[in-house]
């Protein structure tokens, strides 16, 4: 198996088809998102194993190989900064992979779960999002630019922490996507941003919101400003939650969002050994 260094990683783009392909994944593979992609050739690769740094999983697409998967995994982590993964999360692109990943990992004691993608295209956008620079009666939306973080005198550690978890740099997170952000007694709280970006206009949108802050309605307020910013765009964004996330869902489908495929997660506590 082999890493790809960036100028490589289009290599692995013929391998990115059917419906079920994540964001993420193209993500990782235009050089956007940080992560490591590994193929089974370095020339002509049948198979890739992917692992993005923002999401902490693993995903793997091509060709469905079997009893390849579980010394993949462990070669893999013995490649990634020491103590970077400490369990295994993966998921795949198509049923032939998700029949053998339930097959291999399963006698390893995987477990697996539901996700969901609900999609908001262009065309479907309602209008009704709250613009930016609103003051509600708790909270001030506020869009998440370098101007706008260096004359603000509003807390934004928290924020710069989420935003930097999953681009490594803000000013990574600015070259290729947005963000908005809720501020709350001189502080940002809550937070939604592009969490990954495809070809073509398309965004993977994340939420975040401190702990004691939930369940105020500024989830949905940061979302629907950064939605109002896409369908002012032309860009297609993508919500991905649990199917158990029953919150999640309701804020998706209450910002305009439809479902759009599901696919199923593998974890296993620990990482498989290399033999």
């Amino acid at each position: 198996m082999q890493r790809l260094v960036d100028e490589e990683l289009a290599l692995v783009k013929p391998l990115l088809q059917g419906p079920r392909i994540n964001t993420e994944v193209k993500s990782i593979v235009l050089g956007a998102s940080p992560g490591y992609v590994w193929v089974d050739d370095g020339q002509q690769p049948e198979t890739a194993l992917l692992y993005s740094q923002g999401q902490s999983g693993f995903y793997v697409v091509g060709r469905a190989r079997k009893c390849w998967i579980a010394q993949a995994l462990a070669q893999a982590v013995a490649h990634l900064p020491k103590g970077i993964v400490t369990y295994i999360e993966l998921s795949s692109h198509s049923d032939a992979w998700d029949r053998l990943l339930r097959d291999e990992l399963g006698v390893l004691g995987a477990e697996e779960w539901v996700q969901w993608v609900y999609r908001q295209e262009p065309h479907d956008c309602s209008g009704t999002a709250q613009p930016s620079g609103v003051q509600s009666s708790e909270s001030q939306i506020c869009a998440v630019t370098p101007a706008w973080l260096k004359e603000t005198s509003a807390d934004t550690q928290w924020l710069q922490s989420i935003l930097r978890s999953w681009w490594s740099s803000l000013d990574r997170f600015w070259q290729w996507g947005a963000g908005y952000a809720a501020v709350v007694d001189g502080e940002a709280v809550s937070c939604c941003y592009t969490s990954f970006v495809a070809h073509g206009g398309h965004w993977a949108l994340g939420v975040d919101t401190k702990e004691e802050y939930r369940r105020r309605g500024l989830a949905g307020a940061v979302t629907r400003a950064m939605v109002d910013h896409c369908c002012q765009r032309g860009i297609t964004m993508d919500w991905d939650c649990m199917d158990s996330n029953v919150p999640s869902k309701r804020l998706a489908e209450g910002c305009g969002f439809l479902p759009a495929f599901t696919y199923t997660v593998f974890t296993l506590d620990h990482v498989p050994k290399s033999s």
